[in-house]
């Protein structure tokens, strides 16, 4: 099993801590911006456009590519034993 950042953002969601303080909107931003930087345009779009409330979505995706670009490199999965 490879653990994510995903998969730790998911568990602290269910956890609760400080991500319980997380409004719709706020988890929908960093799952889109998690989404771009990781090559899934599919998830991030749908993310944005649930965000988005329909509108267009193209202007908000670009953007994120650009800011995940200035991001630094996302940490690789490591193996959990």
């Amino acid at each position: 099993m490879y653990a994510t950042v995903h998969v730790y953002i998911q568990f602290a969601l269910l956890s609760g801590g400080c991500s319980a303080l997380l409004t719709e909107h706020e988890r929908r931003f960093m799952a889109a911006l998690t989404a771009v930087r990781y090559g899934r345009s599919g998830h991030a779009r749908l993310e944005l456009m649930m965000l988005c409330e329909g509108n267009d979505i193209e202007e908000v995706f670009k953007s994120f590519a650009v800011i995940a670009d200035a991001m630094p490199e996302p940490a690789k999965a490591e193996r959990v034993q």
